[in-house]
């Protein structure tokens, strides 16, 4: 059963104490540049990212190494979710998650407000 927050907005969010709920809390979301990347040798799916959000560097862990390799993220702006707990991920400190979207061929992309060839109507995932 929704519940409606506590906000300004008066958005209706479930119920939920998942933190994959990204509904049940407000959340903070920066873009800013990665400033490395590097594969993770214990799986092909993950790269682990520093990233640069201004007042402190981070480090992040994603799934996207299917996508991407690590030269290409480097310097790329990236969306970040920052206001979730540390999570451990293959033995690394995870301090935030990377939001991409895919596009119709199911192809993950950045998300960038200022990039005018992303399509609208994409996904966040």
């Amino acid at each position: 059963q929704p519940k409606k927050m506590g906000s300004n907005f008066g958005f209706l969010a479930p119920k939920s104490d998942s933190s994959r709920d990204l509904l049940a809390h407000r959340q903070k979301i920066i873009q800013k540049y990665a400033l490395a990347a590097t594969s993770w040798a214990k799986t092909k799916k993950l790269l682990v990212l520093k990233v640069d959000l201004g007042n402190e560097e981070r480090t992040i862990v994603s799934g996207i190494a299917e996508s991407y390799d690590s030269d290409q993220v480097i310097g790329k702006k990236v969306s970040v979710l920052t206001n979730l707990k540390p999570r451990a991920i293959r033995g690394v400190e995870s301090q935030g998650m990377l939001l991409m979207a895919e596009d119709k061929d199911g192809r993950l992309i950045f998300i960038s407000p200022e990039d005018e060839n992303t399509p609208s109507g994409l996904a966040i995932r």
